[in-house]
């Protein structure tokens, strides 16, 4: 199922991302604004969502794709690319 897309849950995905990188690659590869995400998206960004996340990416949200491929192991541009195949080959 595809959650929509809404601008907040845009910013409690992309809080995901900035603690990632706080917890997992560590503070000084955080910018500015992963800081400010952090404190302003809450808590309720606690699992992965690779489909909202490369939109992220797709919207220029985010630009740190590395942090993208640790998470996923593919791009998000590869997911979206899957995301339309699916969509072609199941209508």
């Amino acid at each position: 199922m595809l959650k929509v897309t809404s601008e907040k849950y845009l910013e409690i995905r992309s809080r995901f991302f900035a603690t990632y990188i706080r917890d997992k690659i560590g503070n000084n590869r955080m910018s500015g604004d992963d800081w400010k995400v952090i404190k302003k998206a809450g808590q309720d960004s606690h699992h992965g969502d690779a489909l909202t996340d490369a939109t992220l990416y797709k919207l220029k949200l985010r630009k740190d794709i590395t942090t993208y491929r640790a998470l996923y192991v593919i791009s998000p541009e590869q997911v979206l690319d899957h995301r339309e195949f699916a969509r072609n080959v199941c209508s």
